[in-house]
C-alpha cells in the first residue's frame, strides 16, 4: 500500500510538473503573438544604435523533444557593420522562455568580453526585455522552478557592469539575422564565433538589413 502511495504520489507531480511547463509556454506564446501584433510588418526594420553606441540583438532557437537549442548573438556598430557574432549550444533547457533568457546572458557576456560599454540589446521576446529592463528584485516562484529567475538576475548584475544599457523589444521582422543565426546548424562542438563577419545567410541578411536604412 505504501508503494502504491509513493509511486502514485510521484506519478501527480510529474504529471503537474509537465502541465505547468505546458502551460507556461501558452502563456509565453500568447504574450509573444500579442507583441509581435502590435507592429505592421511593412514599417519594421533592424535600425542603427545612435552614436557612439552599438547594438546586440540576440536571439534562440528551442527544441522541446531535446530540450537543446542554440543561441545567437550579432553585435553592430553604428554605421551597421559587424562586429561579432556568436552562437552556443544550450542544454536541457525547460521552455523556449528560458532559452531566450539564458541567450540574454550570452549577448551581455559577449559585449563585455568584447570590451564594449554602450550597448543596446534586442530581442524579439517582450516578456526577456521587460524583466532585463525592470529595477524590481522579486522574481516569482514560477520563473524559479524553471530557473528563469536564475537568469534574469545574471543578466540584470553582468549589464550593470556597463557603461551604458538599453533593453528593447523588437518585432522578428528586425531580429531577422540573428534568427538565422540561431537557426542554422553548425557541425562542431566548439562555440562558434566571427570576429567583424558572420556566416554567409547571416551576412546577407545584415547587409539587407543596411539597404533597408538607404533603400536606392
Amino acid at each position: 500500500m505504501r508503494n502504491q502511495q509513493l509511486h502514485t504520489g510521484k506519478s501527480t507531480g510529474i504529471e503537474a510538473l509537465t502541465s505547468f511547463i505546458k502551460n507556461h509556454t501558452q502563456e509565453f506564446e500568447l504574450a509573444q503573438r500579442r507583441f509581435q501584433a502590435s507592429f505592421p510588418p511593412q514599417h519594421v526594420h533592424w535600425k542603427l544604435p545612435r552614436a557612439l553606441w552599438v547594438k546586440a540583438n540576440f536571439d534562440a532557437s528551442f527544441n522541446q523533444a531535446s530540450r537543446n537549442g542554440w543561441s545567437g548573438v550579432n553585435v553592430r556598430d553604428e554605421e551597421g557593420n559587424i562586429l561579432g557574432s556568436c552562437k552556443k549550444k544550450v542544454i536541457r533547457i525547460t521552455s523556449s522562455f528560458a532559452a531566450e533568457a539564458m541567450t540574454a546572458v550570452h549577448a551581455i557576456q559577449l559585449v563585455i568580453d568584447m570590451g564594449l560599454t554602450r550597448v543596446c540589446f534586442e530581442e524579439d521576446s517582450g516578456a526577456v526585455i521587460q524583466r532585463l529592463a525592470s529595477n524590481e528584485q522579486d522574481i516569482s516562484e514560477r520563473e524559479n522552478n524553471l530557473k528563469i529567475g536564475v537568469y534574469v538576475m545574471d543578466g540584470r548584475r553582468l549589464s550593470s557592469l556597463l557603461h551604458a544599457r538599453d533593453f528593447r523589444f523588437v518585432p522578428r521582422p528586425t531580429n531577422k539575422a540573428t534568427h538565422l543565426l540561431a537557426s542554422f546548424h553548425v557541425p562542431t562542438v566548439e562555440v562558434p564565433f566571427w570576429v567583424e563577419e558572420a556566416p554567409a545567410p547571416v551576412a546577407l541578411q545584415v547587409a539587407e538589413d543596411r539597404r533597408l536604412l538607404d533603400p536606392p
